[in-house]
């Protein structure tokens, strides 16, 4: 039987289906578990099928346009733009929820379009692949969705599901985005740390200036705390049409999570290799707190 990490998810068999997923799907990405259907079918919806309201826009609303479909066009897309533009109360982010497959050249068409037509909202496009990484996290959503998968993933994994740096502070302009996230695990055993152990070793690591530019600005600022993490955020505005986001995080186990993403008005000069480059740099930090960890409790010494 498919796992949850290996299985190619089955696509919703209806529009209902489809809009039932989205539903769950958003109230993660906005982080509103309030959010909910806009009327009924049949119903006039301007475009809208979802509303909600992510903290980010500070108590505006965000409205999003559901497409069980495996295809898309540039003319749909504007097309459910110009009816979400007629949406009463007006929306200050609208996203069209599609169950096609990631289409990187539909998503260039659609920056550029609005890049040259702003609408009076942020619009973003949301795929298939996009919905099932974040439903396939959640045990209780995978047994609504999917009855018949597996609700755990593999004992082997105990990773955190992925996540994504919110727009929070980024300009309506700045449509072209890159994120990435790199998390990294004890490779070995005899070496097991909690939160405090690592986020301790890592903090002494930026005072004696070993933590690297980007760790020591997030390590020297503080952190906040839940469920046995902890969790540091920055972002620096050096350009007037661009924004860098950084979150670093520790967890039990020696986890060290490391996201990152830049928001720009054009995709030509996102940086991706200067990206790449903070895999490499945390790789190093991660090792070299844990080598410095392992010397102080003893580990590995005969």
């Amino acid at each position: 039987m498919p796992i949850p990490t290996t299985a190619k998810w089955p696509k919703p068999r209806s529009e209902d289906e489809f809009e039932d997923m989205a539903v769950d799907f958003l109230r993660t990405r906005w982080q509103d578990p309030h959010a909910t259907r806009n009327g009924r079918r049949g119903q006039r919806q301007d475009g809208v099928d979802i509303v909600g309201h992510p903290p980010w826009l500070k108590g505006k609303t965000a409205g999003a346009q559901c497409k069980n479909t495996d295809s898309l066009t540039l003319a749909t897309v504007i097309g459910e733009v110009e009816k979400a533009k007629k949406f009463k109360g007006e929306l200050s982010e609208f996203l069209l929820v599609a169950a096609a497959d990631r289409d990187g050249a539909l998503q260039a068409e659609v920056r550029e379009h609005f890049q040259a037509h702003p609408a009076p909202f942020h619009v973003e496009m949301v795929f298939w692949p996009d919905v099932v990484a974040d439903l396939s996290s959640d045990e209780q959503l995978v047994a609504k969705h999917w009855k018949g998968f597996p609700t755990s993933p593999p004992a082997a994994s105990g990773l955190p599901p992925p996540a994504w740096i919110d727009r929070e502070a980024v300009r309506d302009n700045e449509t072209a985005e890159c994120q990435c996230e790199l998390t990294l695990s004890i490779p070995a055993p005899g070496l097991d740390l909690d939160s405090s152990e690592l986020a301790s070793e890592l903090i002494t690591m930026a005072r004696e200036g070993m933590a690297g530019r980007v760790f020591g600005v997030l390590l020297g600022q503080a952190a906040s705390r839940t469920e046995q993490k902890f969790k540091w955020e920055g972002q620096l505005r050096q350009c007037a049409n661009e924004i860098l986001k950084w979150e670093l995080e520790v967890a039990d186990h020696g986890v060290l999570t490391h996201r990152w993403a830049k928001f720009r008005d054009d995709i030509r000069l996102l940086g991706i290799t200067a990206l790449i480059e903070r895999v490499f740099a945390s790789i190093s930090r991660h090792r070299l707190a844990l080598e410095r960890a392992a010397r102080r409790l003893g580990v590995g010494k005969k």
